[in-house]
C-alpha cells in the first residue's frame, strides 16, 4: 500500500536541508513528493562493473550558462546520459520502500529519467540517470520525479556503498 505524501512529510522522510516540506508545498502531489534538481553531472569515461567491484565513470558538473526568459539554465545535449542529484534528503524507514518514478513532463519532451529502488534504511541525497533524445534546458529546482513510500517486510536494512550520498 502507498502511504500518504502527509504522513510522509509529518515523519520527514523526504526534507530540504533541516526543514520539512509543507503541507501547501507544490511538490506534495495526490500519492507522493515531488524531488528537485540540486545538481547535474556529465558523465565521463569508462565504468566498469565485476561480480564483487565497481568502476564508476568521473562525473563532472555542469554550470547554468544559459540563460532563458532571465533564468539560468544547464543544457543537456541529446543522446548524452547525465547525473541529477536531488536536493530532497530522503530517509526510509526499515519497515518502507521508497520508488521513483519521473514527472509526466519528461516522458512528454521525450527524456525518460531512470531511478533505483530505495531499500529499507537507505538515506541520502539521491542520484538519478537522465537521457535526453533531444537537447534539454534544465533550471535547478526544477521537479523532475516523484518518490512514492511503500510498506514492506523488508529482509535487512541498507547497508551499501551509496549510503548517505550527498550528505558527507
Amino acid at each position: 500500500m502507498i502511504v500518504s505524501p502527509e504522513q510522509v512529510r509529518a515523519n520527514r522522510w523526504v526534507a530540504i536541508g533541516k526543514e520539512t516540506i509543507e503541507s501547501r508545498d507544490k511538490r506534495i502531489q495526490p500519492n507522493g513528493i515531488d524531488l528537485t534538481v540540486e545538481s547535474i553531472h556529465r558523465m565521463e569515461g569508462q565504468a566498469t562493473i565485476t561480480k564483487d567491484n565497481k568502476s564508476l565513470p568521473v562525473y563532472v558538473e555542469l554550470r547554468a550558462t544559459n540563460t532563458i526568459d532571465g533564468r539560468k539554465m544547464c543544457k543537456l545535449e541529446a543522446n548524452q546520459p547525465y547525473l541529477l542529484q536531488v536536493a530532497e534528503t530522503i530517509s526510509v524507514p526499515k519497515d518502507k520502500v521508497g520508488l521513483v518514478w519521473m514527472r509526466s513532463t519528461f516522458n512528454r519532451c521525450g527524456c525518460p529519467i531512470f531511478a533505483c529502488v530505495f531499500d529499507s534504511g537507505y538515506e541520502g541525497k539521491p542520484t538519478f540517470t537522465i537521457y535526453p533524445h533531444i537537447p534539454l534546458y534544465l533550471e535547478k529546482g526544477a521537479r523532475v520525479a516523484q518518490i512514492l513510500f511503500f510498506d514492506a517486510k523488508a529482509a535487512k536494512t541498507y547497508k551499501g556503498s551509496y549510503q548517505r550520498e550527498g550528505l558527507e
